[in-house]
């Protein structure tokens, strides 16, 4: 019972496990990201501050503390536009696995469901077939008795019919 029912599950929560994953690598492509910002945001203040404390006077501060905070302008910016990029490529990955779901998934509901119409089709026509047997069956019987006229409908309203006016005694 185990062995039918683990591939079911697994298959059914594919697409969720997919998407678990693709999240999770984003997640530490992020972190990556972030590390290496705060990473490079850290050595600039370093380099900042050792640049502050040799002579040079105050032009020489003012223009270290320039180059450090436009050098951070730009790594932020670069490590903003890969986060950009990273959330984007999840994102449509995401879809794709979503969307991969759900044509999976509609396929089988089709599918079901035109199994389901037929085998009622078969149902009723193998009602319909024993009905019309049975009918005949009992015609024979009342046919060969020669004191009874019966009139035999599988029609529910001409069958009712029968019952109440046909079924004459002779």
């Amino acid at each position: 019972m185990k062995s039918m029912i683990y591939p079911a599950v697994q298959k059914t929560m594919k697409p969720a496990i997919d998407i678990m994953s693709i999240n999770i690598n984003a997640f530490e492509k992020l972190c990556a990201n972030r590390t290496s910002m705060l990473f490079g945001l850290m050595k600039e203040g370093i380099k900042l501050s050792e640049q502050l404390t040799a002579p040079g006077g105050l032009k020489g501060a003012l223009a270290a503390g320039k180059a450090c905070s436009s050098k951070i302008k730009h790594d932020a910016t670069l490590s903003f536009l890969d986060a950009k990029d990273i959330l984007v490529e999840a994102k449509s990955k995401n879809f794709e696995v979503a969307k991969e779901a759900y044509t999976e998934a509609k396929e089988v509901v089709t599918t079901k469901a035109a199994e389901a119409k037929a085998q009622t089709l078969a149902m009723k026509e193998s009602v319909t077939r024993r009905v019309k047997a049975k009918a005949d069956q009992m015609t024979s019987i009342f046919s060969k008795s020669p004191d009874v006229e019966v009139e035999v409908s599988t029609k529910p309203a001409a069958a009712k019919k029968s019952k109440e006016s046909k079924a004459v005694v002779s």
